[in-house]
């Protein structure tokens, strides 16, 4: 089964259309890396899979429920199968760090705090940040705080995760260990992902499919040897500003 299944979707704002009739998929124990230049439809991508926008119109199969359309309530069951690292990482400067991965657990259950602290410490581990519970959010490192944003979603266990701009505004070393958690995550979990970037060398490096963001719509999709034969324009110009044609 295809953890995730877009079929021509569709998204408009004030009726000005923004992805118009997108088409990919992720299967499962994969990472699919949706690619493109600022401002092409990545983000409204990534949250209306997530279900942060509703779309206009189209198909999206999450583990084969199509999700489009969700009412928040129906969404409250599916939100532990597919996680979401921001590009902002979305922390909590006012509170530590084993808090800001917990605090889904601490707000909306009524497990115990010493359990709820384990599951943290478990979750930190996986991202390589065990030990810092304690520390005080706003003075971690760029690449730390993108750790802890991934700690907390990987304490739902989640089937899939999707990744905003995994790399942006890190410097080339951190941005690179980033890379190899991410490989690193999917190899121990299994897990599915997807992520949106810009970045040529990210994309390469981690994909085992990749599609090309352009004015709204994919314009190619396919492996990485496969995007690297494509002969569109858009692709190869795409990625040759990166020194990456095929």
């Amino acid at each position: 089964m295809r953890a995730i299944d877009v079929q021509d979707l569709f998204v408009s704002f004030n009726n000005t259309p923004v992805l118009k009739g997108v088409n990919f998929w992720v299967d499962e124990g994969e990472i699919t890396v949706i690619a493109g230049i600022s401002g092409s439809g990545k983000t409204v991508l990534l949250k209306t899979i997530v279900g942060l926008l509703t779309p206009t119109s189209g198909k999206i199969l999450i583990h084969g429920r199509d999700i489009a359309g969700f009412s928040p309530k129906n969404w409250n069951g599916i939100r532990r199968e597919i996680g979401m690292v921001f590009q902002g990482n979305a922390l909590f400067d006012s509170i530590p760090v084993w808090e800001n991965v917990g605090f889904y657990l601490l707000e909306h259950t009524d497990l115990p705090v010493e359990e709820i602290r384990k599951k943290v410490t478990h979750s930190l581990s996986l991202v390589d940040l065990k030990g810092t519970e304690d520390f005080p959010v706003d003075e971690l490192s760029g690449g730390m705080k993108k750790r802890v944003a991934l700690a907390r979603t990987l304490i739902f266990e989640p089937k899939t995760i999707c990744y905003d701009e995994p790399t942006a505004g890190l410097d080339p070393l951190t941005a690179e260990s980033i890379n190899e958690l991410i490989l690193d995550i999917q190899k121990k979990l299994g897990t599915a992902a997807l992520m949106v970037t810009h970045d040529r060398h990210l994309t390469f490096q981690v994909a085992n499919r990749i599609g090309v963001l352009s004015e709204g719509r994919v314009v190619g999709f396919g492996t990485t040897s496969e995007i690297k034969e494509n002969k569109d324009k858009i692709i190869r110009e795409f990625f040759r500003l990166g020194g990456l044609t095929g």
